[in-house]
């Protein structure tokens, strides 16, 4: 057929083979060998092409000659290889430009979106702004690693014990499983920000008691409770109150409701 050329013009691939990548970047390579610069091997003659049909390859040819006439033909794996570097400088360039900070903020909004009490959000909040920004939020999310998080874990735990430890990083722990794509709910056009998460901490989850008994057993006195209350932001000092005077939980003391408060 006219349009099958001869491979030794085309150097180690067939127009039809060029033609076949230059269409439809698919190909199959076998076993060839090896060729010395301006000799010509038998590569092309083992190049299977996928083509739906042999017109596409005859067009496909065509526009092949015609850039290498103009002497601007790019070999379609070159075409690609510079596709690949682009793709993984903008997919590189997008995590770097995410740190963490923004990945709380991401999630948290995710989490309100999913149904979680006010309450709830509340503690998220305020765990991330005391345990999580000051160590990792101006970290890229990428540059978040194992070691970083284990680091991170140890000195909290060690400074402020399993309590908060634990807690801090569950919720860690749930904003890289958001970051990678795999947290439930989440929209089905959302693009990964890792690709796996740095929390690998191991016993990390497991609740342990912190204090020996005769200590946990203390009960804060009337005057540090005035204290603590005294020492937080003026519209939380009611809740600390509360909270103390009633031994209300932190849920129920942000869900009363002035309908709640009988009498003057």
């Amino acid at each position: 057929m006219a349009w099958l050329w001869n491979c030794s013009r085309w150097g180690c691939q067939s127009p039809i083979a060029i033609a076949g990548e230059y269409a439809t970047g698919c190909r199959r390579r076998t076993r060839s060998s090896s060729t010395k610069s301006g000799s010509h091997g038998s590569d092309a003659e083992s190049l299977l092409v996928a083509m739906s049909t042999f017109t596409e390859a005859k067009h496909a040819l065509t526009l092949a000659q015609a850039d290498i006439l103009r002497g601007v033909f790019e070999p379609p794996r070159v075409i690609r290889e510079a596709r690949k570097a682009e793709e993984e400088a903008a997919r590189m360039a997008r995590f770097n430009s995410t740190i963490v900070a923004d990945l709380a903020s991401l999630w948290v909004e995710h989490v309100k979106r999913m149904g979680r009490k006010e309450s709830t959000l509340y503690t998220y909040q305020k765990r991330i702004d005391a345990q999580v920004l000051p160590t990792l939020g101006h970290l890229p999310v990428d540059a978040v690693t194992p070691q970083a998080v284990q680091d991170w874990y140890d000195e909290l735990d060690r400074n402020q014990g399993n309590g908060v430890s634990r807690g801090a990083y569950m919720m860690l722990s749930g904003m890289f499983t958001y970051a990678t794509g795999k947290a439930t709910g989440q929209p089905y056009g959302f693009k990964p920000l890792v690709t796996e998460t740095p929390c690998r901490v191991v016993g990390a989850t497991k609740h342990r008691p912190v204090r020996p008994g005769e200590v946990s057993d203390k009960v804060i006195t009337d005057a540090q409770l005035g204290a603590l209350a005294n020492a937080m932001p003026l519209r939380e000092r009611l809740a600390v109150l509360l909270g103390g005077w009633q031994a209300l939980r932190i849920g129920e003391v942000l869900g009363l409701q002035r309908r709640d408060v009988q009498g003057e």
